[in-house]
């Protein structure tokens, strides 16, 4: 959970386009799913 909340916060600090850390929070997911289906070959 400490990690989790550290990547958002570091996300939330590193982009200029996101405004809050929930937004932070979706891009990390996003960012997650999109390496797991390259990963998988789903393209």
């Amino acid at each position: 959970m400490r990690l989790a909340l550290q990547e958002i916060i570091e996300i939330y600090h590193r982009e200029n386009g996101i405004e809050d850390y929930r937004t932070a929070a979706y891009v990390i997911a996003l960012s997650k799913l999109s390496r797991t289906y390259l990963d998988v070959g789903v393209y």
